[in-house]
């Protein structure tokens, strides 16, 4: 018996124009899901020793980059981030927390990913922060307590930075990145943001 056809998605859930592709990813899921299982893949975009404190230069460009993303996709964003002093720009944090979701509630790793991009870009809270990210499981079902010790674990940071790992192994440098696994064939379906016109026709005739 022939597997399953794997889609796989690589994103930041503090990647702007991953924010902005979730309408496309959402309908993707939706129109794919008997046909397709669905990987989910933290690709790392300012983890750790890689992560900046948000300066007025930074922010000049995040406003611009937002902007940009906004008018192509619709999705809405706080703007009142781009106010705020000393904000370390660390998304491991938050790619952490979803991996820990993945290893407590598996079919809830999607709708967490999502709820945090939410909960940076539409609301301005800080996804940084464990407390936020506690309330942010409690949000999508999960027990406070068994996220708190998940998400200290040694396995899930080693988790987290082998999704890195995989990232780079997969020669994937911008977000979100789509990819689809057939069997050992690997074939990239999206470099970055694409409507979902035109990432849909690409899709089902990979898969005709």
């Amino acid at each position: 018996m022939n597997s399953v056809p794997e889609l796989i998605y690589i994103a930041d859930a503090m990647c702007s124009w991953c924010w902005g592709f979730v309408p496309v990813m959402d309908k993707l899921r939706e129109d794919f899901i008997s046909q397709l299982s669905f990987r989910l893949v933290m690709g790392g975009l300012r983890p750790g020793d890689a992560a900046v404190p948000m300066d007025a230069e930074m922010k000049t460009h995040l406003r611009t980059h937002w902007q940009a993303v906004e008018a192509r996709s619709g999705q809405a964003f706080s703007w009142d981030w781009l106010d705020r002093e000393g904000f370390v720009y660390d998304t491991e944090p938050a790619a952490r927390a979803v991996v820990a979701v993945r290893r407590l509630a598996p079919t809830r790793e999607y709708e967490f990913f999502h709820a945090t991009q939410a909960a940076f870009y539409a609301f301005g809270r800080d996804v940084t922060q464990e407390n936020v990210l506690m309330s942010l499981a409690i949000e999508t079902g999960l027990d406070a307590q068994e996220f708190r010790l998940c998400y200290r674990e040694n396995n899930t940071l080693s988790m987290t930075h082998a999704d890195f790992r995989l990232t780079q192994e997969l020669g994937v440098h911008g977000f979100p990145s789509v990819l689809l696994r057939d069997a050992d064939k690997l074939t990239s379906v999206a470099q970055g943001y694409l409507p979902y016109e035109r990432l849909e026709p690409v899709l089902r005739g990979l898969l005709s």
